[in-house]
């Protein structure tokens, strides 16, 4: 059977080819692939509209409605500034804080965004180089704005880029406003229909300004304000890092020197660099793989080695002990980081009163017994840190109600009240503080974390990640899912199973009663 595109598919793919408001290049490219025959190219560029999902659009780059181009990137914009200038109350003109990281497109996309929100008259306040997500998050809550935007596709493989849109509180958007900026996304139907201005344009007219200096020390200082650990002994420790090509790079280089640790080897086969569609390397500091190139620096003197994924929101971490390096699981660094801050807080009588510890359910539970321990509430969200961050928000409208950590066993961690979403440059000093004050004990993060284990019991846990290449896969297994959620089954291996705990639903079935009663105790996230 000779395959052949659908009729909706091709339809699409020549009304590009036929849109004189698109450049010639990209309209020869479609034409190209329609000339070739080429089918499964037009079906991945063409079978559908971007779906803003979970807080932002993450897709493969290229041409097309399916894929992320400057077309594509302007209409994500204008549908945000829409929904952004439909809000009312605002004093002044609206403000979107904007940041990238170093893909090779995500420095254009930044700068397409933010023609489209001046030609809109809203301010945009923009790094000039590429900078971590939880930077960005820190700016929309130092400088205020009504939203902002980090261009990233974080860890995932370099034919990818994405979206993620914060509201004015720093977190990823949730609902009402994803649902609702999903829908003025759908509205813009015509690329012609885009306003947009070029960007020396908006810098004339004062609608795009540079994120100064004075915002990236600020956060500097709140973090060095988070730590507990002795400069004099910081220096005594040997640390590898690798920023994984990304953004941490500067960032946490600067903090390192700030706080003492001279003896700081960084992978400079790793350092920025821009990351292209052809760039081939692992990413992911939750992979092995990606400490290659530091294990091959390392020698017997050195005692951890940090990566921190390309955005610089996710960590991972080795810990040399007894000479083998050992890796950590992020639920291990979540556990380590927070006994080690809840321990330095009660020893300067810092604990609050209606303290609250944050996490994914799917993260170790060994962590809300050390918060129990330490008096503090014990919250749990779904998967995906957007959760922790609002339900953060949350506990801090409470009369006296402070929130002190938030972890998902992905290697994200969040120890602060001044940025919302997971912080891979926080997460790394805190633990190398903790590493520095374990080697002048002659221990090593393996050693406390057996003492943790003899504590509150022995917890062992694993992840395995799997890469789907297509929609097709990825709305297979998604389909699996959704048979398991009507239809669960009784026995795994000899065990009969009794419940099953749905999370996206929030409901508990009764498997062999199939009785589906509701949860009532989930916490009601205010709307801001």
């Amino acid at each position: 059977m000779v395959k052949c595109a659908s009729k909706g598919i091709m339809e699409r793919a020549r009304k590009w080819t036929e849109d004189f408001s698109l450049d010639v290049a990209i309209r020869n490219e479609i034409k190209q692939l329609i000339d070739a025959e080429d089918y499964d190219r037009l079906e991945e560029s063409f079978s559908e509209d971007l779906k803003f999902g979970t807080a932002g659009i993450r897709a493969k780059v290229g041409p097309g409605i399916s894929l992320l181009n400057k077309y594509t990137i302007r209409k994500i914009a204008q549908g945000l500034a829409n929904y952004v200038n439909s809000k009312q109350g605002y004093a002044e003109l609206p403000s979107i804080s904007v940041s990238f990281d170093n893909r090779e497109t995500s420095d254009i996309f930044a700068r397409e965004s933010a023609g489209v929100f001046s030609a809109n008259s809203i301010v945009t306040h923009i790094f000039q180089c590429p900078m971590p997500t939880p930077l960005l998050s820190f700016a929309v809550r130092e400088l205020k704005t009504s939203a902002g935007i980090m261009i990233t596709a974080s860890h995932n493989p370099p034919i990818y880029n994405g979206y993620k849109v914060y509201w004015s509180d720093g977190c990823q958007v949730s609902n009402p406003h994803d649902n609702q900026i999903k829908e003025s996304i759908d509205e813009v139907s015509e690329f012609r229909n885009i306003k947009y201005m070029e960007y020396s344009q908006g810098v004339t007219l004062g609608l795009i300004c540079e994120i100064s200096e004075d915002v990236v020390n600020k956060y500097f200082e709140n973090v060095e304000q988070l730590c507990f650990g002795n400069c004099v002994i910081n220096k005594d420790i040997n640390i590898i890092y690798t920023p994984l090509y990304g953004t941490g790079d500067a960032p946490l280089c600067q903090l390192f020197e700030r706080r003492g640790f001279s003896s700081l080897k960084v992978v400079e086969g790793q350092r920025l660099t821009k990351i292209s569609k052809e760039f081939n390397a692992c990413l992911n500091p939750e992979d092995i793989e990606s400490f290659n190139q530091a294990l091959q620096l390392a020698n017997n003197k050195d005692s951890i080695i940090i990566a921190s994924d390309p955005d610089a929101d996710r960590l991972g971490i080795l810990v040399n002990h007894k000479g083998e390096w050992v890796k950590l699981t992020g639920n291990q660094i979540g556990v380590l980081l927070l006994d080690y801050y809840l321990a330095n807080l009660k020893r300067n009588d810092a604990i609050p009163k209606k303290g609250h510890f944050v996490s994914s359910f799917v993260s170790t539970p060994l962590a809300s017994k050390i918060a129990n321990y330490y008096n503090l509430t014990i919250n749990e969200t779904p998967v995906g840190f957007k959760h922790i961050g609002h339900l953060a928000n949350a506990v801090e409208m409470e009369e006296e109600g402070s929130f002190i950590f938030g972890m998902e066993e992905s290697g994200g961690y969040l120890l602060c009240n001044f940025v919302r979403d997971k912080d891979a440059i926080i997460g790394a000093i805190i633990f190398s503080e903790l590493s520095a004050e374990l080697k002048g004990r002659n221990l090593t993060a393996v050693d406390r974390l057996n003492e943790l284990y003899r504590i509150y019991g022995y917890h062992n846990d694993f992840t395995i990640s799997f890469l789907f290449k297509s929609n097709k896969e990825l709305a297979a297994v998604k389909d699996k899912i959704d048979t398991l959620r009507t239809n669960p089954p009784k026995v795994i291996g000899n065990s009969t199973l009794a419940i099953l705990k749905d999370f996206k639903n929030d409901s508990v079935i009764n498997v062999p009663n199939h009785c589906c009663p509701i949860v009532s105790n989930k916490r009601q996230l205010p709307v801001t």
